[in-house]
């Protein structure tokens, strides 16, 4: 609130980028899939967790429709079998088979989530099924979770599962924003350590052991306190232009199509290698 933030340090808050969300539909299955190209039987492609489709094509075309509100066909999708790994999960005969989709606009155009969800998740399913065609008669149950139910019901904005976007503005030094990346925030002896604190979502485990070195340090005193950015600042901090210009819908794009290209590769490794060398410095 107000006594605890200034008002530019919520409005950079305000302006974190959360686009990306996901979607899961998950199934209960009396056969396992039987995968195109694999012979009968369980086996390796019932376990761990399987990409389908995946293509950079696929996962610029996912970015392109997520930005406009739209859905795209063929899209990428993700398949866990938990139930292979632990058969206490679904009786016996059956398993569960969870569908994942990423890049998903949290907001579309012309209709909503709800009115949406089942008819999205019945495409997705067969589309699933040109892997597996099999699955399409085994199908005991279904659960959709869309973006909107993700956030009613896990608290995570946007149904973004990583809290917040994975892109250059938002990563190292700058996850979420430059006056949170110590993982203290303005309020003393409050800290951050979930997904969107450096280095980010994939169930690291790393934001929240890096947020407790950081409290354990405070309170032993091992290191000296950091200014806590945002509360009671007069005339506020600032960003350099490469900061501001990267948090603009084009900027972002500016910088994706940079760092892609081959000739430019070994600059962003350079650029990555300084900036952690920087942050270690700061640290010390």
């Amino acid at each position: 609130n107000e006594k605890h933030l200034d008002r530019q340090f919520r409005s950079e808050v305000e302006r974190v980028d959360m686009r990306g969300s996901m979607a899961r539909i998950h199934l209960l299955i009396d056969e396992l899939p039987a995968y195109v190209g694999f012979g009968p039987g369980e086996g390796v492609q019932h376990h761990g967790h399987s990409i389908l489709g995946g293509s950079v094509e696929t996962f610029e075309r996912g970015w392109e429709a997520q930005r406009r509100g739209a859905f795209i066909e063929d899209c990428v999708i993700e398949a866990v079998i938990q139930s292979t790994s632990d058969r206490s999960l679904a009786p016996v005969g059956q398993h569960t088979l969870t569908l994942g989709i990423q890049q998903l606009p949290y907001t579309l155009a012309g209709t909503t989530w709800s009115a949406v969800k089942e008819k999205w998740a019945d495409r997705v399913v067969e589309e699933y099924c040109r892997y597996a065609p099999n699955i399409k008669d085994h199908i005991l149950g279904r659960v959709v979770i869309t973006p909107e139910d993700l956030e009613r019901e896990y608290l995570l904005t946007e149904g973004n599962i990583f809290q917040g976007q994975m892109v250059f503005n938002q990563l190292y030094g700058e996850r979420p924003l430059e006056a949170l990346s110590s993982y203290r925030t303005p309020i003393v002896g409050y800290y951050l350590c979930g997904a969107g604190m450096h280095p980010g979502g994939g169930v690291l485990g790393a934001p929240g052991h890096n947020a407790a070195q950081v409290v354990v340090s405070d309170l032993t005193g091992a290191t000296a306190e950091e200014p806590r950015r945002g509360a009671d600042r007069k005339g506020g901090g600032h960003k350099d232009a490469v900061t501001r210009l990267m948090g603009t819908d084009w900027g972002a794009r500016l910088g994706y199509e940079f760092a892609k290209r081959p000739a430019f590769r070994g600059v962003t490794r350079r650029l990555a290698r300084q900036r952690k060398t920087d942050d270690k410095g700061q640290s010390k």
